[in-house]
């Protein structure tokens, strides 16, 4: 079975080095963003990729990420699953309205993400 692509962008490592221990590593590769310009360069530039699903956390070094999410779907016309990590449900919310299929708090990213990909 083909690995899963997921792109998570995170700027706090220590959410990272969790999420990558516990995301099954046998079936999906990961790729990561911790600032929004690699985020953008990796998503709209020339390093552009496909993903199976992206994880995106709410505020990235004290900017939120609701723009982001904003041109993955209009600009990328992106119709895989976003996952809204954030600590705080509310913004969480607001940031499904902004395109996000799925929201979890940032301790259950692994939970949700292999729910949405079905691993």
């Amino acid at each position: 079975m083909k690995k899963k692509t997921v792109f998570i962008i995170e700027d706090e490592e220590s959410w990272l080095k969790l999420w990558k221990e516990e995301i099954s590593q046998e079936k999906v590769e990961i790729k990561e963003a911790s600032n929004l310009i690699d985020a953008e360069d990796m998503l709209f530039g020339k390093k552009r990729d496909n993903f199976d699903a992206v994880v995106m956390d709410g505020w990235i070094g004290g900017q939120n990420t609701l723009s982001v999410i904003s041109r993955i779907r209009e600009e990328l016309g992106y119709t895989g699953p976003i996952l809204a990590a954030s600590s705080s449900p509310d913004f969480r919310i607001t940031m499904i309205r902004h395109g996000c299929d799925h929201e979890a708090p940032k301790e259950k990213i692994p939970e949700k993400l292999a729910e949405v990909l079905m691993l």
